[in-house]
């Protein structure tokens, strides 16, 4: 990472951008992993600092009141040096463990724009041309523990047993840290609560980079999914495969598969979920099988 994109997470730690630039700055952190860990990184740093700060101003009025710190203050910087140690080791790893992901960071932020006076306007941010890494474990629902020793009769019954909103901590990349709310932020934050059809409502809102981000549509799709709208639901998750440049693909064809079977399309629904590596696949297809050698 390169001074001017520092001075770029700095100003968004500091609540100094505007709205477009965060917009940018959440777009980038979707969709680069190694961008992301340095913006994590950075505030686990700016929260040890915080807590020096407040253990020498702790440590100032005890001193002016004629009062020993002693072990209290000793304790608070022990804290705030092992916040700082497990930060870098954490972020060490991370690079030792992923390396795959370092390659995005030359991904970089137009420095041109970086004058606090001028507002970015465009999406600044160049797209790399290779897909964006995708998790190589990605998580689809858990099967619901009171459902697994059920056997469905019909496509109805093994989607209701299946059935969950996407919910995954991924979802909470750029909300941590931030005071003023955005239209991103917002749209995340109706999702998170299940109020689905506000997060459609506020995807209208969000900026053009951001609505065309297969990210966003992923979560776009599980509103419209969870509200019913399976068509248009199934053509999102379709096309979001096709492209190969979001993170939630392995999610998509869960969901996409879920699609198909609320729509008792049980032969496409089988198909979609052979593609799916999840723990989970091998149940709902042994499920899927009993209904189809039913129909025979």
């Amino acid at each position: 990472m390169d001074e001017q994109e520092q001075i770029w997470i700095e100003r968004y730690l500091a609540g100094e951008l505007s709205e477009q630039e965060i917009e940018i700055i959440h777009k980038r952190m979707m969709e680069d992993p190694a961008f992301n860990s340095e913006v994590e990184l950075s505030k686990l740093a700016l929260s040890s600092l915080r807590l020096a700060k407040r253990a020498e101003l702790k440590a100032h009025f005890s001193h002016r009141d004629k009062i020993k710190v002693g072990s209290s203050s000793k304790y608070f910087i022990g804290v705030i040096a092992v916040l700082l140690i497990v930060s870098v080791l954490w972020f060490l790893s991370y690079k030792k463990s992923n390396p795959e992901t370092i390659q995005y960071m030359d991904s970089k932020i137009d420095t041109a724009l970086m004058n606090t006076d001028k507002p970015i306007i465009n999406d600044t941010m160049s797209i790399p041309k290779h897909p964006y890494p995708i998790a190589k474990k990605e998580i689809v629902p858990n099967n619901k523990e009171n459902e697994i020793a059920k056997t469905p009769e019909n496509a109805g019954e093994l989607y209701a047993m299946h059935y969950t909103p996407f919910k995954d901590e991924s979802l909470h990349i750029g909300l941590r840290g931030q005071n003023e709310m955005t239209s991103y932020t917002q749209f995340i934050q109706y999702y998170l609560a299940s109020n689905y059809q506000a997060t459609l409502s506020a995807f209208d809102s969000l900026g053009v980079s951001l609505q065309k981000s297969d990210n966003v549509l992923f979560i776009k799709a599980n509103a419209l999914m969870a509200l019913n709208e399976i068509d248009e639901a199934q053509a999102l998750f379709s096309n979001i495969i096709d492209r190969n440049k979001s993170r939630y693909i392995n999610a998509s064809k869960w969901y996409l598969a879920m699609c198909y079977l609320k729509e008792n399309k049980l032969e496409e629904a089988k198909k979609v979920f052979g593609e799916v590596e999840s723990k989970n696949t091998q149940q709902i297809l042994n499920q899927l099988a009993h209904i189809l050698n039913g129909k025979k």
